[in-house]
C-alpha cells in the first residue's frame, strides 16, 4: 500500500491510498517472435521521411536493428536530395503524408520520376478526410495510421516488399 498526503498547515488535507495486489510470480522472459526476427525483405533499403525528429530517429534505429538499410530525411526536399545522391537502389519510400513544405503525396510523385518502381508506404496521424484532401486516394494496402506498432510496421513492409510490382499510386 502506498499512501500520499497533501496539504499545508491550516489548509485541508487529502490522503490517497493505493492498493496494489501482491505478486509472487517471477517475471517470465518470452522467446523472441520468430516472425519478427526473420523479417522478409529486411535486406531492402528504405527512405524514411518523417518531420518529427524523435519518430524519425527511433524508426530508423529500429528498422536498422531488423536488417534494413535506412536513409532518413526530415522533409520532402531533403528526401529528394538524398535519393538523387544515393547511388544504390531504394526499395521503398516510407513517408509521412502531412509535412511542412512538400506533402508525402507530392514527394512520392516526384520520387517516382527519379526512381521508377519504388514502393510507397504512407503513414499519418491525421484523419482520413485530411489525408484525402492532401492528394492521397485509395490507401487500402499502402497506408499506416499512426500510432502503429513496430511489429505491424514490419509486417506491412514485408507484404509490400514481397510484391514484385510497385505499389499503385492513386492520387
Amino acid at each position: 500500500m502506498l499512501e500520499f498526503a497533501a496539504g499545508k498547515p491550516g489548509t485541508l488535507e487529502a490522503t490517497f491510498k493505493i492498493y496494489l495486489p501482491n505478486v509472487e510470480a517471477s517475471v517470465i522472459e518470452q522467446a523472441p517472435d520468430a516472425a519478427v526476427e526473420n523479417v522478409p525483405g529486411a535486406a531492402a533499403t528504405l527512405l524514411l521521411v518523417e518531420d518529427e525528429t524523435a519518430l524519425r530517429q527511433a524508426g530508423a534505429t529500429y528498422l536498422q536493428s531488423k536488417g534494413y538499410s535506412v536513409l532518413a530525411a526530415a522533409n520532402g526536399e531533403e528526401a529528394l536530395r538524398t535519393a538523387q545522391d544515393f547511388s544504390g537502389a531504394i526499395d521503398l519510400l516510407l513517408t509521412d503524408i502531412i509535412m511542412p513544405g512538400m506533402s508525402g503525396a507530392e514527394l512520392a510523385q516526384r520520387l517516382r520520376l527519379l526512381r521508377p518502381g519504388i514502393h510507397i508506404l504512407y503513414m499519418s496521424g491525421c484523419t482520413q478526410n485530411t489525408i484525402l484532401q492532401n492528394g492521397i486516394g485509395n490507401l487500402a494496402c499502402q497506408y499506416l495510421q499512426k500510432p502503429f506498432s513496430y511489429k505491424f510496421l514490419l509486417k506491412k513492409l514485408a507484404e509490400i516488399l514481397q510484391d514484385k510490382a510497385p505499389a499503385v499510386e492513386s492520387a
